[in-house]
Protein backbone atom coordinates (compact mmCIF):
# COMPACT_ATOMS: atom_id res chain seq x y z
CA UNK A 1 0.00 0.00 0.00
CA UNK A 2 3.07 2.36 0.93
CA UNK A 3 4.75 1.54 -2.37
CA UNK A 4 1.16 2.42 -3.79
CA UNK A 5 1.08 5.92 -2.05
CA UNK A 6 4.63 6.78 -3.42
CA UNK A 7 3.86 6.31 -6.90
CA UNK A 8 0.91 8.16 -6.93
CA UNK A 9 2.45 11.08 -5.27
CA UNK A 10 5.23 10.84 -7.91
CA UNK A 11 2.84 10.86 -10.67
CA UNK A 12 1.57 13.61 -9.18
CA UNK A 13 4.49 15.92 -9.23
CA UNK A 14 5.15 14.63 -12.34
CA UNK A 15 2.37 16.20 -13.78
CA UNK A 16 2.69 19.17 -11.88
CA UNK A 17 6.28 19.75 -13.13
CA UNK A 18 5.36 19.46 -16.78
CA UNK A 19 2.51 22.42 -16.70
CA UNK A 20 5.04 24.20 -14.84
CA UNK A 21 7.63 23.40 -17.64
CA UNK A 22 5.26 24.19 -20.11
CA UNK A 23 3.95 27.31 -18.89
CA UNK A 24 7.81 28.70 -18.49
CA UNK A 25 8.55 27.25 -21.62
CA UNK A 26 5.49 29.54 -23.24
CA UNK A 27 6.76 32.57 -21.11
CA UNK A 28 9.85 32.59 -22.33
CA UNK A 29 8.36 32.58 -26.40
CA UNK A 30 6.35 35.58 -25.34
CA UNK A 31 9.12 37.21 -24.27
CA UNK A 32 11.16 36.68 -27.32
CA UNK A 33 7.98 37.75 -29.43
CA UNK A 34 7.89 41.02 -27.53
CA UNK A 35 11.28 41.42 -28.03
CA UNK A 36 11.07 40.74 -31.98
CA UNK A 37 8.30 43.29 -31.80
CA UNK A 38 10.10 45.92 -29.83
CA UNK A 39 13.28 46.07 -31.80
CA UNK A 40 12.27 47.73 -34.36
CA UNK A 41 10.84 50.79 -32.04
CA UNK A 42 13.74 52.41 -29.46
CA UNK A 43 15.32 50.26 -26.37
CA UNK A 44 13.18 52.01 -23.64
CA UNK A 45 10.80 50.10 -24.91
CA UNK A 46 11.62 46.71 -25.19
CA UNK A 47 13.58 46.99 -21.40
CA UNK A 48 9.87 48.09 -20.31
CA UNK A 49 7.98 44.81 -21.89
CA UNK A 50 10.31 42.37 -20.11
CA UNK A 51 9.86 44.20 -17.17
CA UNK A 52 6.42 44.16 -17.24
CA UNK A 53 5.95 40.02 -18.52
CA UNK A 54 8.73 39.44 -15.77
CA UNK A 55 6.42 41.07 -13.35
CA UNK A 56 3.38 39.11 -14.99
CA UNK A 57 5.01 35.57 -14.46
CA UNK A 58 6.30 35.73 -10.77
CA UNK A 59 2.79 37.54 -10.13
CA UNK A 60 1.75 33.80 -11.27
CA UNK A 61 3.79 32.40 -9.67
CA UNK A 62 4.23 33.06 -5.85
CA UNK A 63 0.11 32.40 -6.27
Amino acid sequence: IYGGVLLFMYALLRETLNKYWKFKYNKIISIMACREFFQENNEEKLIMSDKFIHRGLFGKMNV
